[in-house]
């Protein structure tokens, strides 16, 4: 299928609606209609079968690596033991089976026959030796809470149900009884890390039209421009995956589509103008990542096709998180809106929590400016907005959040969203996760018109609004 044949098989009539409230399904519709409704535009319920096995001991020992070093404010990271004496007997089996001392050295040379119940019977190991207590007070426990809520569970469904009955805001008062709309966003690791995934994209699409016809979800599709790779008379090239994700004729009930460019791809790839044509055309919302770099390309060797053209370029950088800055930066979205100006984006993280410390702590990644670019985007593009997920679990950025909202009032105060990153931000924060996301909430307790924008109005203008009075012209 060309480009061509691509939008035209987009535009023909029922395939896709021009209006995006026709475009939601019957829940969607229902929950909306409810009074005081509310959205989380920033929600994962991909489980197990969409990731390999070696992303997940790679994520695993990743963070309790990371968990060593203290965060920020005295906030205790997940896997770092709060007395001596308490050794994270879960990731201590795995480093004893694994003999890994790097994040790099295990992606280097990479178990090959690892499996699912390999990782199962290494926590059933750990636990054994260390009987669990009922609240997270040490690393082995949080190892141990990630693995009973995500692992041992089979289907989309199951995670997402959890989220709504455990973790969701319509648990926390003030926002109790109200119906919720979530924004359920599709990975693509697109063999990523060494390893195929059991659910192919193509499979994981019908598991999101399920739970779109049971429960108030707008999916996302996941967009990476090297699926343009694959022949194109399979389900796996990106063409095929996007019309049978938002072919209403084929029962696809997708609503936006997710891009993640620091697992090695640069959102001004060319390959990427039919989608952002259609996108535009018919007023389909945009997230793209836009945090931190730990979940990332781990190649070396990063080239890119830049400002739509069909020339490679190589990311700079001397550190792998170092490169993945750049593809995160959201400087390279401003070409993209300057030959698409009316695309609706949400620049997901608000740029990491760290755009809101005080001064950059890397001498070679500039955080500040990454908010700064953002804001700049927002006063030239009316789609442009951003949610604060993951990021809010930071409460010590609380502050220097705020003031960037009553310091740009005319403008940001519109644009910002609330998401959660589920389930994401549980892996990095345990039980703190509901604590953190009370805390937030209070933070708009004394001004009932910013907390409805935020939980509200802001999203239903990213989600159905029409966009169409942006200039075609480079941003100042």
């Amino acid at each position: 299928m060309t480009p061509d044949q691509f939008k035209t098989k987009c535009r023909e009539y029922n395939v896709i609606s021009p209006q995006p409230l026709l475009r939601i399904s019957e829940k969607v519709q229902h929950a909306k209609s409810q009074d005081g409704h509310i959205y989380d535009v920033h929600v994962h319920t991909f489980h197990k079968d969409c990731i390999n096995e070696f992303y997940f001991l790679l994520k695993m020992l990743g963070e309790r690596t990371r968990g060593i070093q203290s965060l920020h404010d005295g906030d205790v990271a997940p896997f770092t033991p709060r007395k001596t004496e308490e050794i994270d007997y879960a990731v201590e089996e795995f480093r004893n089976t694994y003999h890994y001392s790097t994040e790099e050295d295990i992606y280097e040379n990479p178990p090959t026959d690892i499996t699912w119940k390999d990782i199962e019977d290494t926590f059933e190991k750990a636990h054994s030796r260390a009987p669990l207590i009922e609240h997270i007070d040490s690393g082995r426990e949080a190892a141990y809470y990630v693995f009973s809520r995500f692992l041992r569970k089979n289907s989309q469904e199951e995670i997402l149900k959890d989220f709504f009955k455990n973790f969701a805001v319509t648990n926390i008062n003030g926002f109790k009884g109200k119906s919720l709309i979530t924004c359920a966003l599709m990975m693509d690791f697109y063999n990523e890390f060494k390893g195929p995934v059991k659910r192919s994209l193509s499979k994981q699409i019908e598991d999101y039209n399920t739970l779109a016809r049971a429960y108030p979800v707008l999916p996302f599709l996941a967009i990476d421009p090297r699926r343009m790779d694959e022949d194109e008379d399979s389900e796996e090239h990106l063409f095929n995956l996007f019309l049978k994700a938002f072919d209403r004729k084929k029962a696809g009930l997708f609503f936006g589509v997710k891009f993640y460019p620091a697992l090695g791809y640069s959102p001004s790839d060319y390959r990427l103008e039919p989608i952002y044509e259609i996108c535009q055309e018919f007023q389909i919302p945009i997230v793209t990542h836009c945090g931190g770099e730990i979940v990332s390309t781990f190649s070396k060797d990063i080239w890119v096709y830049e400002d739509f053209k069909q020339e490679k370029s190589v990311v700079p950088g001397d550190t792998r998180k170092d490169r993945v800055f750049y593809l995160n930066d959201p400087k390279r979205w401003e070409s993209v809106l300057r030959k698409y100006p009316n695309l609706k984006i949400n620049f997901a993280h608000f740029g990491n929590d760290e755009a809101f410390f005080d001064e950059n702590i890397h001498s070679s990644r500039d955080y500040l400016a990454r908010k700064r670019t953002i804001l700049n985007l927002m006063k030239c593009y009316s789609g442009v907005f951003a949610d604060f997920s993951y990021a809010f679990t930071s409460p010590h950025v609380y502050g220097s959040f705020m003031k960037t909202l009553n310091e740009n009032t005319s403008g940001v105060q519109d644009r910002i969203l609330f998401g959660t990153d589920f389930w994401v931000a549980l892996f990095a924060k345990g039980e703190r996760f509901v604590t953190h996301q009370t805390a937030f909430i209070q933070l708009f307790e004394s001004n009932p018109n910013l907390r409805d924008k935020i939980f509200r109005t802001n999203a239903e203008r990213y989600l159905f609004e029409i966009v169409e009075d942006n200039p075609a012209s480079p941003c100042k």
